[in-house]
């Protein structure tokens, strides 16, 4: 099945570049949950544009001091 280029949803590999992350480090960011959010379609882990877009902004920070923020979690 062709991958629909305008879909909201990035596939593993796709967000992993995307992040310049090796997707093992992905997966084991998912797992302490300390990545961006993610869902399951079908038993497939994708990740929603926006919700990488709202991590990496989450993620920012000035100076290496500043405090870390506690990770997203769903509102559901």
């Amino acid at each position: 099945m062709p991958i629909e280029p305008n879909s909201p949803y990035l596939t593993l590999q796709e967000t992993a570049a995307y992040l310049r992350l090796n997707p093992r480090t992905l997966d084991n960011m998912r797992q302490r949950g300390t990545g961006p959010l993610y869902s399951k379609h079908g038993g497939r882990v994708r990740y929603h544009r926006d919700d990488v877009l709202a991590w990496i902004n989450a993620s920012r920070r000035r100076t290496t001091t500043e405090l870390v923020p506690k990770p997203m979690v769903s509102s559901e």
